[in-house]
């Protein structure tokens, strides 16, 4: 997976909608996969089951998401790291 590569954040806005497109999505450009993942596990937390991330032909779920970012290939450091 590209880590550089520009990334999209679908997220709904009551999370027992779920991710159909409408009023109810909200859609975030990030300029890199890595900070679109960070956002998604960092600052969203436990509403990131409902979230999606789109990059290049590619969409991304929850799980798909957290993989990515326990991944020893992700390259920013994580906030738990930080705090350490």
């Amino acid at each position: 997976m590209d880590y550089n590569a520009p990334a999209g954040v679908y997220r709904s806005k009551a999370s027992n909608r779920g991710l159909r497109r409408g009023p109810g999505l909200i859609f975030s450009r990030f300029p890199t996969l890595a900070h679109a993942i960070k956002y998604v596990v960092e600052d969203l937390g436990d509403t990131a089951n409902n979230v999606r991330i789109e990059v290049a032909d590619t969409e991304l779920d929850a799980a798909e998401i957290h993989r990515l970012y326990e991944s020893t290939d992700y390259p920013i450091e994580r906030r738990a790291a930080a705090q350490s």
